[in-house]
Order: structure tokens, then sequence, then C-alpha cells
């Protein structure tokens, strides 16, 4: 029943697509309610596929950013649930989730308000997730640091550096209703004073 070819796995991989399709659309309620629904369904449903740290991990986004949202505990428990089962592959050498870790532990550190902390995080989450070539989790990396920066920091000039290369890097991954999406809700960045 556990296998990959089964009804289980379709299903599975149908509900951890939905989660990122959430986090990459700006949908964090939404997407933070089903991963608490969901837990951990996912890896004990598909035992073994690489699916499953890429589904973790946007469970603790999600859950992060609805935590940072709401100041609700409920949201920065299992974030935090989430983050150690990440932090412990890190541990283990896994290495295709350090740059997971890192963003992770950037939306932790902005969670308790460390601000210093969050900035460091964010520029090395960019940084290894740009070695591994992955673009669109670099380019989550940038938007979120630059998100950051415009509403932790109010640094409009390089929130609007780290947004216009997140949306550089969504045009590169193929992501043009991301890009249209992020384009709309920082209008007043790009315009020219």
């Amino acid at each position: 029943m556990k296998s990959v070819g089964s009804h289980t796995a379709i299903i599975q991989s149908s509900a951890s697509s939905i989660l990122v399709l959430c986090l990459y659309l700006g949908e964090y309620e939404k997407g933070a309610k089903l991963a608490i629904e969901r837990g951990n369904a996912y890896s004990n449903g598909v035992t073994g596929h690489w699916r499953i740290m890429v589904e973790t991990f946007t469970r603790g986004m999600l859950l992060y950013v609805m935590a940072r949202m709401t100041r609700k505990r409920k949201y920065k428990y299992h974030a935090k649930k989430v983050h150690k089962t990440i932090q412990s592959w890190v541990r283990n050498g896994i290495p295709n989730v350090k740059h997971y870790n890192l963003l992770l532990n950037a939306e932790s550190a902005a969670l308790d308000r460390n601000l210093d902390a969050t900035e460091r995080f964010h520029r090395d989450a960019i940084v290894s997730a740009s070695r591994r070539e992955s673009v669109n989790e670099s380019a989550l990396a940038s938007e979120r640091y630059g998100k950051f920066l415009l509403y932790e920091r109010s640094d409009p000039e390089e929130a609007r550096y780290r947004l216009e290369g997140a949306l550089q890097l969504y045009e590169e991954w193929g992501a043009a209703r991301k890009v249209a999406i992020l384009r709309k809700k920082h209008e007043d960045l790009w315009q020219k004073p």
C-alpha cells in the first residue's frame, strides 16, 4: 500500500503539490491549515521518496509564515516540530536539505525577533540554494529576505533589490503567475521616485 505506484502515493503527491502551490502563490493560511491537518501523512504514506524533503520543508515554511503573521502558538508549535525534523536530517549528513534548514532558521529567528540572525540566515540560504542550482528555492529565499527587509527592517531600497532578484529567478523558473503576483503586491517598489 505504500509503494510509489499506489493510489495512496497519488493522493499524497497531490496533497503535497497543493502545499507547494499555497507557499509559492501566497495562500499561507490555507497551506498552514492543511500542513497541520496532514502532519506527516506524506512521509508515512510514501516512504523513501525524495519529495518527502520538499514536502516537509514546504510545511515548515507555511507554518512559520503563519506563526509570524498571526503570532498563534499552534503554528509556531508545528513549525518548530517540522524544523526539528529537517535539523535532524542535516545532522545526519543529508546535503540536500542544508538550504531548507537555513531558510527555516531565518523564519524562526524572525519569529523570535532576532533580526541580525534573520539576515544572516537569509543570505546564507540564498547562497546555499544557488549553489545547489535550485532556482525556485533561491527565488523563495530572495523573496522572503526582501519581505523581511521591507517589513521588519524598513529598508525599501534593499528590499527592492532582493525582490527584483526573486522576480528574475521566478522568471527563469518559468513561474509567470508568481511573477505577476509579486509585481502587483509590491508595485509601489517598482515605481521610480
